[in-house]
């Protein structure tokens, strides 16, 4: 079947009308630069002249500048952001040429879960198209007139697909509104107690989400109508529930993608409105996270797509929040090749502020206002390129943390200020070395570590010793296995290190857990909480846990480096380990371990995803990856599925 499937594959390479393929999925962009000269599909392949230039020879597409070869997978891959068996059938239905079947198809509950993902984006694209048409018809001259006042003209509504919800107004597009499950699963529409539906968006300007497909994964909703909505919340999002993830998008990573790639850098902002003037000024590099901060995922698949990232938060005690936040969840992936940088905005003003012109603006010379654009421009350029690295800020965003709210003050400084509390300083000492501890580079966290020392005129050797104290697993919460199956939010965020709390419950779960966390190493993922479990299992190898206490304290003498770790499981056992018997234990176990192998498997996927080259893959390695694939799938499938039950029953 294997020689099957390649057969297959090379006769459908063969089939396939590359230059076609490239123009469709190019989307209306320049990808020729002469009647037989295509530009590289590389965006960091570039010189004096751009791009380089790439011919079509034996089916693929070859550029003459880096010498990298593209077949046509590894096109949709970077055009289309497809997976290998996605490309594979997309290249199967536009030749017709048939995968062989057990290549092809699904389980019957993923076949159900992929028809049910691709309605519920069908919806999505939809209602964003209605939206867009709305905002640029007659029929919303108050929406028109708010986004004037912001500055925000035709360009940028078309550029960022820009639309307006009227009240209720998804029954005009949808006839079957009242009964499609679909609006609901995507967060379109909602049902009240007498279950009425009702839009979830009302009366409020658009913004879509756009995966790097292009495709709508989720809305954010402003009010444009403040004497009417003044107690209404300023913006709304598309809810957790209808599969918008606000840890994993972007606004305008659609857009900003290919900018990103091309200058290697990524310039985050906090609000939509930040990234339209952003891009309207031709900074098409910059993106904003849908919630207050970015996460771990987030800033993992930025350094995916270039090596730098450059905050620009509000100055305010929530915009420094969340630059500190930021930089605690960036900590793990800064190496010497990949970075964080901030920069200040000019005047103390947002980004959209300071470079978008009101209406009273637009009443000047048109020449008046193009000079004032670049006057602008310069000024934000220059602010960019006068960014400042982590150590530079870090001291004085623990510091407006730890002094709260009440007591923000932007110019407060602890530096040479004799008046600062002693007690103060040290707690700023201590939250400092636990959020420098996260960083997995020892060059890193050594160079900040010495950097802040220095900052703070405190002994170099002290401030090393605190920061060893911690370790990056310290910061991962530990529920005891009694409260697994009810404390969903930790299997969630930590599944693999709720296998440390079966440890000591019986042998055969330690067992399974170190051959859980062997094969994950086999698949090349290695992370500290996957090290922690699999040092403790092999300790437990020759214990009988007569002595719990006993066993887990000689265990923390043998590897300080899980010493507050250890802490933690004690904590967590002392009087919350006899009420359960041993069929509930066993369920608990079962939960965590099927959570725990969804995790590594995400965690392959995504690596496998970021660092591999498609083309060059053997047989054997697409295999496994495609093996692992389908597991994940199949697991999340089986989950939604559960979960739906449990929602109707």
């Amino acid at each position: 079947m294997e020689d099957a499937f390649l057969l297959a594959k090379e006769k459908i390479f063969k089939s396939v009308d590359l230059e076609k393929l490239i123009a469709d999925c190019s989307e209306g962009a320049v990808y020729k630069d002469g009647p037989n000269s295509f530009i590289c599909m590389d965006s960091g392949c570039t010189g004096t002249s751009g791009r380089g230039a790439a011919g079509i020879k034996n089916g693929r597409l070859h550029c003459f500048r880096c010498d990298k070869w593209f077949d046509p997978i590894s096109i949709l891959e970077i055009k289309k952001g497809l997976s290998f068996m996605e490309g594979m059938l997309h290249l199967s239905e536009i030749t017709g040429i048939e995968l062989p079947r057990s290549k092809k198809e699904f389980t019957e509950d993923e076949r159900r879960e992929y028809v049910r993902q691709k309605r519920i984006t069908e919806v999505l694209n939809k209602a964003a198209e209605f939206y867009h048409a709305n905002l640029l018809s007659p029929s919303y001259p108050e929406a028109q007139k708010y986004l004037i006042s912001r500055g925000k003209g035709k360009n940028a509504i078309m550029g960022f697909s820009m639309g307006v919800a009227g009240y209720n107004c998804l029954k005009e597009l949808f006839p079957d509104y009242e009964t499609n499950n679909f609006l609901i699963e995507a967060g379109l529409v909602r049902e009240n107690e007498n279950r009425e539906r009702f839009d979830f968006f009302n009366n409020r300007i658009i913004f879509p989400f756009k995966n790097k497909k292009g495709d709508v994964v989720g809305f954010s909703g402003r009010v444009y109508k403040p004497s009417v909505d003044s107690k209404l919340p300023k913006y709304i999002n598309s809810s957790a529930s209808s599969g918008f993830d606000k840890s994993s998008e972007f606004f305008g990573w659609y857009q900003a993608l290919e900018e990103i790639k091309k200058t290697r850098r990524a310039l985050v902002v906090e609000g939509q409105f930040d990234v339209v003037s952003c891009h309207t000024s031709a900074f098409k590099n910059t993106i904003a996270s849908s919630g207050a901060s970015l996460s771990e995922n987030q800033v993992r698949d930025l350094f995916a797509n270039c090596d730098e990232i450059i905050f620009c938060f509000d100055s305010d005690y929530a915009g420094q929040g969340a630059a500190l936040s930021a930089i605690s969840n960036a900590m793990p992936l800064l190496t010497a090749s990949k970075s964080v940088t901030f920069m200040r905005s000019p005047e103390g003003k947002d980004p959209d502020s300071f470079l978008s012109f009101k209406a009273e603006d637009m009443t000047k010379p048109k020449e008046v206002i193009l000079a004032e654009a670049e006057r602008r421009k310069t000024i934000f350029s220059d602010c960019i390129n006068q960014r400042s690295h982590i150590h530079e800020v870090l001291v004085d965003l623990v510091v407006h943390k730890l002094r709260k709210r009440d007591n923000f003050d932007p110019s407060f400084s602890i530096l040479k200020n004799p008046n600062v509390d002693p007690v103060f300083f040290a707690s700023v000492q201590e939250e400092l070395a636990r959020i420098i501890s996260r960083a997995k580079d020892n060059s890193m966290r050594s160079s900040l570590a010495r950097s802040v020392a220095l900052k703070l005129d405190v002994p170099v050797g002290d401030f090393f010793e605190t920061v060893r104290s911690y370790n990056a697993v310290d910061s991962i919460q530990i529920p005891s296995y009694a409260d697994v199956v009810d404390n969903s939010k930790d299997v969630r965020l930590n599944p693999v290190m709720c296998l440390a709390s079966f440890v000591s419950a019986k042998k055969s779960f330690g067992k399974r857990s170190y051959d859980l966390i062997n094969k994950a190493i086999d698949l090349g993922v290695d992370t500290p909480d996957l090290s922690f479990v699999r040092d403790l299992v092999r300790f437990s190898d020759s214990k009988n846990w007569t002595n719990l206490i006993s066993d887990f304290l000689e265990f923390k003498k043998e590897n300080p480096q899980h010493h507050s770790s250890v802490d933690k499981i004690i904590d967590y056992y002392i009087g919350t380990t006899q009420d359960l018997n041993d069929e509930q234990i066993e369920k608990n176990f079962l939960l965590a371990f099927d959570r725990a192998s969804e995790f590594i498997d995400k965690l392959y996927i995504d690596e496998f995803s970021q660092t591999r080259d498609i083309s060059s893959l053997s047989e054997k390695e697409i295999t496994q990856f495609e093996e692992v694939e389908r597991r994940y799938r199949a697991s999340l499938s089986t989950r939604a599925t559960s979960s739906r039950a449990f929602k109707v029953g």
